[in-house]
């Protein structure tokens, strides 16, 4: 299973596609964590109340193709900063899961860029 955020400056949207959530077991809560040494962002199961956590949406696994967008200007400036990307186009990027600690880390180094085309990334 390829599990992939992608982000977008210009719309000031993370989008998470459901493969993530699913990997991460549906969590009730989750949030960002930046290495800013190494360039990684972790996805983390966290507790509801717990610095930067983002809700789940309820969603099906019958959903095929569904995603959710969050807005995040605060984290999307820290990384387009930290990786020097173009504001103008979008970017995807791959994340490999840690099950046994409830995370999934993504090389901010590995990034594809799409000029241009938004969020709508598969």
């Amino acid at each position: 299973m390829e599990l992939y955020l992608s982000f977008s400056l210009k719309r000031q949207r993370v989008r998470i596609f459901r493969d993530v959530l699913r990997a991460l077991g549906k969590p009730g809560c989750f949030r960002f964590l930046i290495d800013e040494d190494s360039n990684r962002l972790a996805m983390q199961v966290c507790a509801f109340g717990d610095g930067g956590f983002h809700i789940t949406p309820d969603f099906s696994d019958k959903d095929s193709g569904w995603s959710y967008e969050i807005s995040s200007a605060e984290l999307l400036g820290l990384i387009w900063d930290q990786c020097n990307w173009d504001p103008e186009s979008s970017y995807r990027v791959a994340g490999v899961l840690c099950p046994d600690i409830h995370v999934i880390i993504f090389e901010l180094n590995n990034a594809e860029m799409f000029s241009g085309s938004g969020l709508d990334l598969a």
